[in-house]
């Protein structure tokens, strides 16, 4: 992912957490799915990390990195 991929980082975001796959995550997580629970840490982190990115007007490929996670979490449950 970088400046010029067709995806902007807004549209990343919302495709992942819009879908129905984090629907079903989180509610399996809610069940007591500990697979499921550990991938939301994970997400949970990421974003925050993200944040802290943006907030503190980090270089462009420290946030770049960050988007990576989400882009990849789409293309492993064929979100895109």
């Amino acid at each position: 992912m970088d400046e010029d991929d067709d995806i902007e980082a807004d549209e990343l975001l919302d495709k992942w957490f819009q879908s129905d796959v984090w629907k079903q995550i989180t509610q399996s997580a809610e069940n007591g799915d500990s697979d499921s629970l550990e991938l939301m840490e994970q997400v949970n982190e990421q974003l925050g990390n993200l944040i802290f990115h943006l907030k503190n007007q980090s270089p462009t490929n420290k946030i770049v990195t960050e988007l990576l996670f989400f882009e990849q979490l789409c293309n492993d449950f064929e979100i895109l």
